[in-house]
């Protein structure tokens, strides 16, 4: 009858020693995934702040006059501003939801709202990175085609376009000859001759 007792609490020992192998297993798989997610978030957060910064100190140290990359510059930077907002309240909602399951309470409403904002959250932030692509390819174009353009002009087009009075370069010149002394065309000197 010992031997039997023995066996059967090996078996519960080894039963119970799986069961926490198990549940440490799993707590380890939902714990990456949490971190993962939340690291996630975390990245796009930062990007997004990095990338609002980077446009407002290239729309201020450019100039642009052209509309057209304005309203691309407004969109990026309104992208990317929605996106922030939107992360920061994925965050509060996040907690809600563990909230919500540790409840047993209103699981599945949390569950819609916070995927419907991470979906949100995600094309704001594509389609802030898009433009601000599209953008720097633009002004990157723009600036070349505008270096090849200097390049093409010859000097004498370049001359042609910048107005210089002419006679002012010497004018002038005449008041720069001595006092007393008068030239002569043919040798420059005066002859004084005795009889």
């Amino acid at each position: 009858m010992k031997n039997r007792f023995k066996i059967l609490s090996q078996r519960e020992k080894k039963k119970k020693i799986e069961i926490g192998q198990e549940t440490s297993y799993y707590s380890a798989l939902i714990n990456g995934w949490i971190n993962t997610r939340i690291e996630s978030d975390k990245s796009i957060l930062t990007l997004s702040v990095s990338a609002i910064g980077l446009l407002f100190t290239l729309l201020m140290t450019i100039k642009i006059t052209d509309v057209f990359i304005q309203i691309l510059f407004l969109l990026a930077i309104l992208s990317f501003l929605f996106c922030t907002i939107i992360t920061i309240k994925v965050f509060d909602k996040n907690a809600d939801l563990l909230q919500s399951i540790a409840n047993n309470t209103n699981i599945s409403e949390n569950d819609k709202k916070l995927k419907r904002m991470d979906s949100l959250k995600n094309i704001l932030f594509f389609s802030g990175l898009g433009i601000a692509l599209l953008l720097s390819a633009i002004l990157v174009i723009k600036k070349t085609s505008e270096e090849e353009m200097a390049k093409k002009q010859t000097p004498t087009q370049i001359i042609k376009t910048t107005k210089v009075p002419a006679k002012k370069s010497l004018q002038g010149f005449q008041n720069m000859k001595p006092s007393g002394s008068s030239t002569q065309s043919g040798g420059g000197s005066k002859k004084t001759g005795k009889k």
